[in-house]
């Protein structure tokens, strides 16, 4: 979803077909690009990720009373242009995390059913 929002905005504003060449700019923060097209994707970037944390407080997430957990392909993104406090979010970086996850909860399914999934 939110290499989509980049890529319209930057394909709408720099007139580019390749973005998927760029988004290395998404995962680091940076790329060996031109200022402007760092620029246009960076503050793209920068309001996707406010989007996401107002959607979260539109759902009553307040950072003063909760810790956030984020897993999956954003945390690179909020990483990198979100605003917000660094003692308060957690970015799991690993890439299988849900994966691992899912894994676990199944297991733990399994064995509480006697071996059997149903």
């Amino acid at each position: 979803m939110y290499y989509n929002c980049i890529k319209n905005m930057h394909v709408s504003l720099l007139g580019l077909s390749s973005f998927y060449s760029n988004i290395k700019v998404i995962r680091t923060g940076t790329a060996d690009i031109g200022e402007k097209y760092l620029t246009v994707i960076r503050k793209a970037a920068g309001d996707y990720t406010k989007e996401i944390f107002h959607k979260l407080r539109e759902r009553e997430y307040n950072p003063e009373l909760m810790r956030l957990y984020v897993v999956g392909g954003g945390g690179c993104m909020i990483q990198n242009f979100g605003e917000y406090d660094k003692s308060r979010v957690t970015i799991v970086r690993d890439i299988c995390a849900t994966a691992k996850g899912y894994e676990a909860m199944t297991v733990r399914k399994i064995q509480r059913n006697g071996g059997m999934l149903g």
